[in-house]
């Protein structure tokens, strides 16, 4: 594979981002993406939305500093320095991301994305010194980057935006699949609107409401107050000394997840295995006892937790999907934030998540139809998850060998 040798600067506009003059109210809250590094952490593929947004004034008040179609953003201060994002429409940036537009004929934009994604080191390296590093426009034009043929840089870039579509794909879904069951908790256990025998909404068809005053509220004739308790246990997790930790699994290990875990696996950790570890599965429903996390509901990894994640499990297996969808709902959410910010460190103990009452059927019908309408739901979720974890893995893998030449494809996927 032969490579041409190109400084950034000679590969399209360099562009400096800028922020509108923020004594103006009206600069914000239009129509137009405003990216920030937070935006292109991890790096970004395909932004179609950005944390704010600018009015076509504020945008006109930086027009010289924004991009529009096929674009590589690089963030070039501080601890976003080398994060990496791609976009194709109008938009803006502050001064903290240098972005690559108008991008030459010679240069395939998504290939250009892919790698600039691997070059994070080298733009640390090349910032100066000082306590907040920054890599200024024209030192960053200065970077040198070799290109193969635009054939092979279509055919690289077709591959690995394939698999990066997917990973979104996958993520739309879930996304779509829990607002979903949370629109159905809300309608059968909120608004008390579940099937009745006859098969309509119940409190929409004249279905009896009585006064419970543990609840301060009506509910449902048959229905009853009852603590998270008697349809759950709770199992806080074990600490292990750090001394202990290994980063590579070996036999008399097991992995030890923490909350972290569920965000990236760019830190995994293993301990020793012994009686004393609390187990997790793939499928057990666990949550974030302390921090930025509290309340959070997570899934999908195995292994022995720590005590900042609790495993929480149904007495029952109906009742599996009406525990998960309750944990991961606002009611639920508001109620242990509120509990967990009157510590000194936010988090909940045993008896707070226990304690908190609950509308509940007495019969298991209503409970037993939700458990069937939700577990294919959850299932299909927690596949996709996985799946995205083994097709992430293989982009990071494969994209270093792709861009060094190492491996090459054998079908022109470019028109995909």
């Amino acid at each position: 594979m032969e490579f041409k040798k190109y400084k950034l600067g000679e590969i399209g506009d360099v562009v400096t981002g800028k922020t509108p003059s923020t004594l103006d109210e009206s600069n914000f809250g239009g129509n137009i993406p405003f990216i920030t590094p937070s935006d292109i952490t991890n790096n970004a593929f395909m932004l179609k939305k950005a944390g704010r947004t600018i009015s076509i004034k504020g945008f006109e008040t930086i027009k010289a500093n924004t991009i529009s179609g096929p674009s590589v953003l690089v963030g070039c201060i501080g601890s976003d320095m080398g994060n990496v994002g791609f976009v194709d429409m109008k938009c803006a940036t502050n001064q903290q991301i240098n972005s690559i537009t108008n991008i030459k004929d010679f240069c395939n934009p998504v290939y250009l994305y892919y790698r600039l994604s691997q070059m994070k080191d080298i733009f640390q390296k090349m910032s100066n010194s000082t306590t907040t590093p920054i890599l200024s426009k024209s030192e960053f034009e200065k970077i040198s980057i070799t290109l193969p043929s635009l054939s092979i840089q279509q055919n690289i870039a077709s591959t690995l935006s394939s698999l990066d579509r997917k990973i979104a794909l996958n993520l739309a879904i879930n996304q779509n699949l829990e607002a979903l069951a949370k629109q159905l908790y809300d309608y059968w256990f909120v608004q008390f609107d579940f099937p009745n025998e006859e098969g309509k909404p119940y409190k929409l068809s004249g279905g009896k409401m009585v006064w419970d005053e543990k609840l301060k509220r009506n509910i449902p004739e048959g229905w009853e107050a009852i603590p998270l308790s008697q349809i759950m246990d709770y199992e806080g997790g074990s600490q292990p000394p750090a001394s202990e930790f290994i980063y590579q699994m070996q036999e008399g290990y097991v992995r030890f997840v923490q909350i972290r875990d569920y965000y990236s696996d760019s830190h995994i950790t293993y301990i020793p295995v012994r009686n004393s570890n609390k187990l997790c599965s793939d499928t057990d429903i666990m949550i974030a006892r302390y921090g930025a996390s509290l309340g959070r509901i997570c899934y999908g990894l195995k292994g022995a937790y720590n005590v900042a994640l609790a495993k929480v499990t149904p007495k029952k297996k109906e009742y599996t999907e009406f525990l998960r969808t309750y944990l991961m709902s606002n009611v639920f959410y508001n109620k242990i934030n509120t509990i967990g910010l009157r510590a000194a460190q936010a988090g909940f103990n045993k008896e707070d998540i226990e304690n908190i009452l609950i509308p509940f059927p007495v019969e298991d019908r209503v409970i037993i139809a939700f458990q069937k309408a939700m577990e294919s739901n959850f299932l299909t979720r927690l596949h996709n998850d996985k799946e995205n974890k083994a097709i992430t893995k293989q982009r990071d893998e494969l994209l270093p060998l792709l861009m060094n030449g190492q491996v090459s494809l054998n079908s022109d996927l470019s028109h995909d």
